[in-house]
């Protein structure tokens, strides 16, 4: 042992040792306690403090540095010398407090290998004015990331970093955040090409004329590498589409589906972003009924980008607009329809698939509507189903269902089919895989690797 160099000692402990391995070599003798703090043995490692409870306390006091950690123990980072490049804090209610948290992302900040951080509020908080006046300062964040909840401030937050560096933000945007969100926005409006503004319950309910975004929208309107943008429809969200029409490749908007004006301006913005490659829409219920005004097929057809690869819809889209606006869709090969009943309907699209209307068509995800009363086996023996798979030999349906069968009240069960190799437990939730080609013709193999129920339709 005596002979092996340092370094591969180092690697060995790097590659094989365990954490609390690497923590007892340090009693085995001086040079295994000098390497058992060598940087490279740490660097690349994942903690957790509720899967680590036992040792992580040990870790930040001898590990010199860390590839990521996340805890729900905050205090126990304000002192530590453990530099953290992927920082995870778990906020809950009753622990919180925001100057432990500041002085947490402090300490990471001024140890210098600070990256990603995330924030995960799990319920709503205040009093979060010194957290949120520190990562508005934190210099050297590719990633900043407040999900779930944002801490509320009593005052805005107006002070940001000079040094722009995040390349990715997400931050719900609501009027109490308003303030930390454009103090982010245009503090590293240089470099950030993910926004993320949130798409949650609070957002979603905000009529569109309900507060002033206006500043919100210039911000955005001024980042010339935006790439990817979440939001709610907001005014001013069509100029941000013209402004990065040049940049913009993904888009998610998400609005209540009765407000006329949030649906013009989501169908405006659509025009405007032509180099779009990823589209994912939420029509929102306002809560007093399901149905859908025809305007919002605008929404759909109002997709003006040929290179759309992706378009994931959520929550009863309007299925015929959808149906005449694939044509339009040359590239698609990925369709979700997410909270949509497996019904008549749905019926209308699956016909309207072919060759020529969809010819980059390869996967139709289906997610029925909680609490939907579809039975799933029945569905997928419609006459529609086994049309769409035929006209349509490279196309590959899965289907995730929540519906337990029931034999005695469902006559497709009771026939007793799918009991060979293709068998499937009806009463366990999960996921069907349903195709016409064989198995050797398929030009995408991996697409049969998935771990579903596979069916080969006739």
């Amino acid at each position: 042992m005596e002979q092996l160099p340092d370094d591969v000692l180092v690697r060995t402990m790097k590659k094989f040792l365990g954490v609390e391995d690497v923590i007892g070599c340090r009693l085995v003798c001086k040079r295994f306690a000098a390497l058992a703090l060598h940087p490279d043995v740490w660097r690349g490692r994942q903690i957790y403090s509720i899967s680590h409870r036992k040792h992580f306390e040990a870790v930040l006091h001898l590990a010199p540095c860390l590839k990521s950690f996340t805890t729900d123990m905050a205090r126990t980072l304000i002192t530590t010398r453990c530099a953290i490049k992927n920082l995870g804090l778990r906020v809950e209610k009753e622990d919180f407090n925001a100057a432990e948290h500041a002085l947490v992302v402090r300490n990471q900040e001024a140890l210098g290998r600070l990256r990603n951080l995330h924030i995960a509020c799990y319920s709503e908080v205040t009093g979060g004015d010194a957290l949120l006046r520190t990562l508005a300062m934190c210099c050297g964040l590719e990633t900043l990331k407040i999900s779930t909840c944002v801490p509320r401030t009593l005052r805005p937050v107006v002070h940001g970093t000079l040094s722009a560096s995040l390349r990715k933000f997400n931050c719900e945007l609501i009027p109490n955040s308003a303030s930390f969100v454009n103090t982010i926005l245009a503090a590293h409006s240089s470099t950030l090409e993910d926004v993320d503004l949130g798409v949650g319950p609070e957002s979603w309910f905000l009529s569109y004329n309900e507060w002033n975004s206006d500043e919100t929208m210039r911000l955005l309107a001024g980042i010339p590498k935006l790439r990817r943008l979440v939001s709610s429809v907001l005014p001013g969200l069509e100029n941000v589409a013209v402004a990065a029409r040049e940049t913009l490749q993904s888009l998610v908007f998400a609005f209540v589906a009765k407000d006329q004006p949030a649906v013009a301006e989501a169908a405006r913005a659509l025009r405007k972003a032509n180099k779009l490659d990823m589209v994912y829409l939420t029509f929102v219920d306002d809560g007093t009924d399901h149905s859908r005004p025809d305007s919002c097929g605008e929404v759909i057809e109002a997709i003006a980008s040929p290179f759309v690869d992706y378009l994931g819809l959520r929550n009863r889209p309007p299925i015929e607009s959808l149906a005449r606006k694939l044509v339009g869709l040359p590239a698609l090969s990925l369709l979700g329809m997410f909270d949509t009943p497996l019904d008549d309907e749905l019926d209308k699209l699956l016909l309207a698939i072919t060759p020529y209307t969809a010819p980059a068509l390869r996967r139709l995800r289906l997610e029925e509507e909680v609490g939907g009363n579809k039975c799933t086996h029945a569905w997928m023996h419609r006459d529609a189903v086994i049309t769409a798979l035929s006209a349509n030999p490279l196309l590959h349906i899965l289907v995730e269902f929540n519906k337990m069968c029931k034999k005695d009240e469902c006559p497709v069960c009771a026939s007793g089919c799918h009991q060979g190799e293709d068998q499937v437990d009806w009463e366990d939730k999960c996921e069907l895989h349903l195709f016409s080609h064989d198995l050797g013709k398929c030009p995408v193999p991996k697409d049969h690797e998935w771990n579903t129920n596979e069916i080969k339709m006739p």
